[in-house]
């Protein structure tokens, strides 16, 4: 089970969160990247916790050598006028006539309002593929989920995921769907989940690993 120690660490100037998951089967310790800026340190039972960061200050070359890959893969948006943005997984220029400033409130909005629109169109489909009925939709702004569903069957999605690929997008909007026939996730859940997408593994990778780069606030 990994938890959250709420801890950073700094590695060549960069700030990372780390977690720790304890394993009494563990013999040694290992690392795993999570997400861009997120460490996973794995520790056999036994391990003293105040050892944590000097395990992870060990791995720091490897560390920094992950970070580089992962945001090579999936690059921050440039959100500046004459910068870029992505649109279902595509990167397209930030026009400054397009979005005035505050740019950031600007992209917001439109962020916002072809969410509504391509979400419904894509929501509507999916419901009536899996013959799954659904309530309402919301167009959600947080910043620590994708996507919800109420028990009156009313489904919240991050307008956020408008920047992402089209299968994931998908792939929270199934996952929402089925937790109208499975509102936990119990192993009842995972099974017919897979089985309404079976691209769902790799999708909730996708978002683990480069979710981070959509999530951005708005007076950042």
């Amino acid at each position: 089970m990994t938890t959250p120690l709420n801890g950073v660490v700094e590695i060549g100037g960069i700030p990372f969160r780390y977690a720790v998951e304890v394993n009494p089967r563990r013999r040694s310790a290992a690392l795993s990247m999570a997400a861009v800026d997120l460490i996973v340190v794995k520790l056999p039972s036994s391990w003293r916790k105040g050892r944590v960061e000097a395990v992870i200050r060990d791995h720091a070359e490897w560390i920094l050598g992950r970070h580089g890959e992962m945001q090579r893969a999936w690059p921050l948006p440039d959100l500046r006028p004459g910068g870029w943005i992505y649109v279902m997984g595509e990167r397209r220029p930030v026009a400054e006539e397009q979005f005035p400033e505050p740019l950031r409130s600007s992209l917001r909005g439109w962020y916002r309002q072809e969410a509504a629109r391509i979400f419904r169109d894509r929501l509507d489909g999916w419901s009536r593929t899996l013959a799954i009925s659904y309530a309402g939709l919301r167009i959600s702004d947080g910043t620590t989920r994708w996507g919800y569903c109420r028990p009156d069957g009313v489904i919240g999605l991050n307008w956020r995921l408008l920047q992402a690929p089209p299968a994931i997008m998908d792939y929270v909007m199934v996952h929402e769907l089925i937790h109208r026939l499975h509102p936990h996730h119990r192993i009842e859940f995972w099974n017919a989940l897979l089985a309404a997408y079976p691209g769902a593994r790799e999708a909730k990778t996708w978002l683990r690993q480069a979710g981070f780069a959509l999530m951005w606030h708005i007076g950042a």
